[in-house]
């Protein structure tokens, strides 16, 4: 790893929503625009990151957003959940990872694996006994990340993005798990 000694992380509150926002558009925009059409894209972005929508899922009670800090720069973002808002699982001993990103400028320097550690600190202090999360089939530079950090697949989920159907990997590891050593890859999910 080699990010500094800098680094916070602080939990994202309501009258950050416009920043949160930016971020947002910014970090999905540069990791999934060359798979899909500028027109798909745009439209998945007005929607998913609406201003109304973002208000609704910071303040939802179970949900919690965390800014990645590096200085007084936002580097990146995690969105976690106590109880998953969306997919068919409803496991309490769980938490779900829904959004992790880092903005592209800035990925490769072991910040995935900071937020990572971030959410295994939350699930354990919810008592929870797994962290889970879904990445899109084709990001293989998180897939990658994500087996480095010793989530293993367990199923898969529809994801749709404007007329296309994708299929999201569900992955999970166990809070008291030691992830493979050495990760420096920072994948976006």
């Amino acid at each position: 790893m080699k990010h500094s000694k800098d680094l916070t992380i602080r939990k994202c509150y309501k009258n950050q929503i416009i920043i949160l926002q930016n971020i947002s558009i910014k970090t999905y925009y540069d990791t999934f625009r060359s798979f899909t059409s500028e027109e798909t894209m745009k439209t998945y972005l007005e929607e998913a990151y609406d201003i109304k929508k973002l208000s609704k899922e910071i303040m939802a009670k179970g949900s919690f957003f965390y800014f990645l800090y590096k200085g007084s720069e936002i580097i990146g973002y995690i969105k976690l959940n106590k109880k998953p808002f969306r997919s068919d699982i409803n496991d309490e001993e769980s938490l779900e990872i829904e959004r992790i990103y880092i903005q592209k400028e800035h990925q490769g320097n072991g910040y995935g694996k900071y937020l990572i550690n971030h959410s295994i600190k939350i699930a354990t202090r919810l008592k929870k006994k797994y962290i889970w999360l879904g990445v899109w089939e084709r990001n293989s530079k998180a897939l990658v990340f994500y087996k480095k950090m010793g989530f293993e697949e367990f199923g898969k989920y529809p994801f749709r993005m404007g007329d296309e159907v994708q299929t999201d990997l569900l992955m999970n590891r166990s809070v008291y798990a030691s992830p493979s050593v050495g990760s420096s890859a920072s994948g976006n999910a």
